[in-house]
Parts: structure tokens; sequence; C-alpha cells
């Protein structure tokens, strides 16, 4: 018998990430499911996010669930572990990659901004890839991030700019996909 669903966080992208009774996480796309009769509900985002656990498997207010075998096999095909993190050291140990996402409202005002780094109180200030923190990681290990970046918010220009870091590479293959979409949404033609 597999494990039973411990925990489950519903996203709007129609994903549950999900925490087992045997401590394994995976997350499980409901896409598949959205035009089938009894979960056509689910294509509401409000409701989606209203799962919940009830006897080891994931529920909704209207009796729609999912199998939980099918919810663990079905999670855990891709065979990757997913871990969550509240401290950056324990994060990044022994990691290949490091890739960060901003963790603040990229549209405040320069007011909030300075406020904001001037605030020595902010633990969030805590959470930047600094050349200590990628000492953690494997001595390989690369340094990514989708840009832009904010440079002594989200990461050190010792990092950014440093051999580990394979931000522009990444922004330049980016760049690349981009022109071949839109080529492709062009009918082939520029």
């Amino acid at each position: 018998m597999n494990p039973r669903v411990k925990n489950v966080v519903a996203s709007p992208d129609h994903k549950l990430h999900l925490e087992f009774t045997n401590g394994q996480h995976g997350i499980y796309d409901c896409a598949h499911l959205l035009d089938i009769g009894v979960f056509r509900e689910l294509q509401n985002v409000t409701y989606f996010m209203k799962a919940t656990v009830r006897d080891g498997t994931v529920v909704w207010p209207h009796e729609q669930d999912i199998c939980p075998d099918t919810l663990y096999e079905d999670s855990q095909k891709s065979g990757a572990e997913i871990s969550y993190y509240t401290d950056m050291e324990e994060a990044v140990a022994n990691a290949d990659i490091v890739y960060v996402k901003n963790w603040r409202n990229i549209r405040s005002g320069y007011e909030e901004e300075k406020k904001f780094r001037d605030d020595k109180s902010n633990k969030l200030s805590e959470w930047i890839v600094t050349p200590k923190l990628m000492k953690h990681a494997k001595p390989d290990a690369k340094f990514m991030h989708c840009l832009p970046f904010e440079r002594g918010l989200e990461v050190v220009d010792e990092v950014a700019d440093g051999p580990q870091s394979i931000v522009w590479d990444q922004a330049e293959n980016r760049y690349h996909i981009n022109k071949g979409i839109l080529t492709a949404l062009l009918g082939g033609k520029m």
C-alpha cells in the first residue's frame, strides 16, 4: 500500500503540492482532469484552491477526490525529490544549481525600496546569495536566475558576475527561444 497524503497546497496553475505520510513530497498536475465531468468544477481556480486532506487523500468541498495511490505514483514518476527549507545554507547544501527568484514585489516604488534596504531588522535581507552561501553548494555548482535581479538584494556582484554564474548564458538561451517562438507565430517568416 502506498503512503497517504499528509498535507496539500493547491496552486493556481492547477497543481497539487503534496506531502505524504512517508515524508516524501511530490507535485501532481490536475490539468488533464479539468475537462472530465465530475472534475470540471476544478477549472475555477478559487474552488481548486480549496483542496484539503481527508482520510489520506485530497478532496474538495463538493466531494471530488483523487485516489491517493494515483496521487503518490504519478507525483513520484519524475524521480525528483522536492524539499522545502527555511534555512538558506541547508537549502543549498551540496547543490548542483543555486537558482533564486525574487522574493518581494519588484513593482514597489523608490521610497518603499529604500525603506526595505535600510531596514536592518528585515529577515528577508538575509536571503541573499553570497560567496559564503555558495560555498555550501558543490564546488562546481552554478548560479542561475531568470533575470532581472536586484544586486545586493537577491545576489551580490561577486556571485552574479563570478565564475559560477551562468545567468547571461541562460538569458541568451531564452532570447533565442523567444526568437523561435516569434518566428513560428509569424508563420516562419521574419
